[in-house]
């Protein structure tokens, strides 16, 4: 199962060790994790803008997740599907998501669930963990 990692679930499992998204983020990498150029620079920009005295830390996690996930370039190119996301900085991570084929786009962007995208299937930490754990 490929499972592509959205920035936010990314953000929620450095900062908060032990929630939701931190053991979905785990559960994830027993899979075919998936990242996207894309996806690692909203992370260092949010950060970078948030919590700023945490990003080298957050640097030792993006080398950890490169480790165990593979990481991919954002096709320029428009996804057919792109339209039906809301949110247009979003939809660089659905047409990241499509093009590597993935299964589950593991995300907190509650966009994605009302977007009507069946594929990848938009899930939440917890309704991941709850489908897979």
């Amino acid at each position: 199962m490929k499972v592509f990692i959205d920035a936010n679930v990314l953000f929620s499992a450095a900062v908060f060790p032990g929630g939701a998204a931190s053991q979905a983020y785990d559960l994830a990498l027993e899979h075919d994790a998936i990242v996207s150029d894309f996806v690692l620079g909203e992370l260092r920009r949010v950060v970078s803008e948030k919590v700023p005295d945490k990003l080298e830390a957050m640097e030792r996690f993006i080398i950890e997740l490169t480790a165990g996930a593979e990481t991919i370039s954002t096709p320029k190119s428009p996804d057919h599907l792109e339209h039906n996301v809301r949110d247009v900085n979003d939809r660089p991570v659905l047409r990241a998501a499509r093009a590597a084929g993935s299964d589950i786009l593991l995300t907190g962007d509650k966009g994605f669930n009302e977007s009507g995208i069946t594929e990848p299937e938009p899930l939440t930490p917890r309704q991941f963990l709850d489908r897979y754990r």
